[in-house]
């Protein structure tokens, strides 16, 4: 119905055309010798939308006057469609349709193509650009109805083409950052000349630095602080490692305070998927029992993949900061016995919640490495989660896996796939993320607990520096983390029923909470390579709260009490987030 109105409103015209015909032409006076019948008021009626029309002599009725010139025009309408239509399906033109409110996407790689579907899928209208005429993409969203500009979405030209400075958002997943840079700020370009006030980009950009960089091109460009002209940068692996572990946490029972057990994730692959789920585990793996994630690495070139992640994460290589894992690293092929042995050896630790992520870029190399796991993987029911880049195919193999039993058959592996492009290339996803309003509303109160604090982090919502965003965002994933650990989970108000519903913490929660509130803190600021300081200074990356919670002033542990005393009451709130509320866990009743 997107893009059908066209055709209901030239269907309704000649209807009303044909039914103001024969009403008139049967109220006319017939002449004695010819007097009108019904099948004669049809056949003059119909002759209306050709132009061939006898009109008796004398004054005509209203009804004959307006069918006479309605019916023609609803015929020229018609002739216009198809030729349109024929045009659009040659591809030497765009989808008939007001522009604006729509959604560009520049690249019909794989995301691009998952995002059109989505659109579609959504009632959304949607218009693409793809360099490569022959590419699948072109062939498989033209299937869908959806125009298709062809030329290079970095030039101006093309991007107005597609109507950017009237689209609702735009999407640019052309390849590598370079081409995605420059496309985005062709955008940001086309919108200020065409006086746009305002502007989402989504840019997938997988370099946290780049993304850095194209934020101060922003402001170089527009003038705009990030209010009116929105980037939201997207990258897919990020979320699919975001999305992972919200479906698959990594302490598999709550592990609370007096817990003996630990987290242990074995991360098989460090590519860029690899390290993706690696930082998002470090950004979340706290808990109030004092015992650390452990990370066992395994890849063909663990050493050297180490050695890079080491350049862009420093503070990884200091003696002197406190850790925020147990690492280990495992080179060499991992079908091998020596690292099978060492996978074994983990998941024998009946202390530990094991994690077995599979992260290779070779789907078959993966499903080959997870049918050589050790048998202790399937009788202990751990969780193997292998990364498949798309839905379909291997994937629904790894579906029917775990869902089929074989006569006979003792142990199975726990599989499951993740990170398919489908569950990140999606409108929910890219233009509209629903952590951010949580995000948002943590940030706000924040900046109400220290209104008279001035520094880059206390500035609104729409002027804050991604980073600071991005802060925001890791504490909403962190909240169910943490209310996990004591007895408690966020749910829909729907869901709450009987259950107890926590507006407060008492002071033997509160101390905990706090103490693991720091280490996840501490662990974003050692990640984004913050230093301990007598001071604080925002340019130089130096916080005086990077310690551990033992050497913490009591004002500054203060703050991590206002922040987990915030998770509680940001439930309790009607309106500032989605309904949601904080209740005792099931198993804690």
């Amino acid at each position: 119905m997107r893009d059908s109105w066209p055709k209901l409103l030239v269907v309704v015209l000649a209807l009303i055309a044909f039914g103001l015909g024969v009403h008139g032409y049967r109220e006319l006076p017939p002449p004695p010798q010819n007097p009108f019948s019904w099948s004669d008021a049809i056949y003059r009626s119909l002759q209306l939308f050709v132009f061939n029309r006898e009109d008796p002599a004398g004054t005509l009725p209203w009804t004959i006057e307006v069918a006479r010139f309605l019916a023609p025009a609803t015929t020229v309408a018609t002739a216009t469609l198809v030729f349109l239509a024929r045009l659009v399906a040659a591809g030497r033109l765009l989808r008939y349709r007001w522009f604006g409110n729509h959604l560009v996407v520049c690249g019909l790689g794989r995301k691009g193509v998952a995002l059109a579907r989505d659109a579609i899928a959504n009632q959304q209208s949607v218009v693409a650009i793809e360099r490569a005429a022959d590419s699948a993409g072109v062939a498989a969203v033209r299937a869908l109805g959806v125009p298709v500009v062809l030329g290079d979405a970095a030039d101006r030209a093309i991007l107005e083409q597609a109507g950017v400075t009237k689209a609702r958002a735009l999407f640019v997943s052309c390849g590598a950052d370079d081409d995605n840079i420059r496309v985005t700020l062709r955008a940001l370009e086309a919108g200020k000349a065409r006086n746009r006030k305002s502007m989402r980009i989504t840019p997938h950009i997988l370099d946290a630095e780049v993304r850095d960089q194209l934020r101060s091109g922003l402001v170089r460009i527009t003038g705009d602080t990030g209010g009116a002209f929105r980037l939201h940068e997207y990258s897919h692996y990020e979320l699919a490692a975001r999305a992972l572990f919200q479906a698959h946490p990594l302490d598999h029972q709550p592990i609370g305070i007096d817990s003996p057990r630990h987290a242990h994730l074995v991360l098989i692959g460090f590519g860029r998927m690899g390290q993706a789920v690696f930082r998002q585990a470090l950004k979340i793996g706290h808990y109030p029992n004092d015992q650390l994630l452990r990370v066992s690495v395994f890849d063909a070139h663990a050493d050297r993949l180490w050695k890079h992640f080491l350049g862009r994460f420093p503070n990884f290589a200091s003696t002197t900061l406190p850790k925020i894992a147990e690492i280990e690293r495992h080179a060499g092929n991992v079908i091998d016995l020596a690292q099978m042995a060492a996978i074994d050896k983990v998941c024998q630790d009946a202390m530990a919640d094991v994690t077995i992520a599979i992260c290779l870029d070779c789907e078959a190399e993966s499903v080959m490495v997870a049918k050589h796991l050790p048998m202790t993987v399937a009788t202990r029911k751990i969780p193997v989660l292998v990364r498949i880049h798309e839905a379909g195919g291997i994937s629904d193999l790894i579906i029917d896996h775990r869902q089929r039993t074989e006569p006979g058959e003792v142990t199975r592996l726990n599989l499951y796939a993740f990170g398919q492009v489908e569950s990140t290339a999606t409108l929910a996803e890219v233009l509209r993320p629903g952590r951010d309003q949580i995000a948002q509303a943590i940030h706000e109160s924040y900046r109400l607990r220290s209104p008279s604090v001035t520094t880059r982090s206390q500035l609104p919502w729409y002027q804050l520096d991604e980073v600071f965003r991005d802060s925001n965002r890791q504490a909403a994933d962190f909240m169910p983390v943490l209310l996990r650990s004591f007895g408690m989970e966020l749910v829909p108000i729907a869901a709450v029923g009987k259950r107890q519903v926590v507006t407060e913490l008492s002071a033997e929660q509160l101390q905990p909470m706090g103490k693991t509130e720091h280490a996840r803190w501490y662990a974003e600021r050692y990640l984004a390579g913050w230093h301990p300081a007598e001071a604080r200074d925002d340019a130089t990356k130096a916080h005086d709260c990077m310690v551990r919670w033992d050497q913490l002033e009591p004002h500054q542990r203060q703050k991590d009490f206002d922040q987990v005393n915030h998770y509680i009451k940001l439930a309790s709130k009607q309106g500032e987030i989605p309904p949601l509320r904080v209740v005792r866990s099931i198993d804690s009743v």
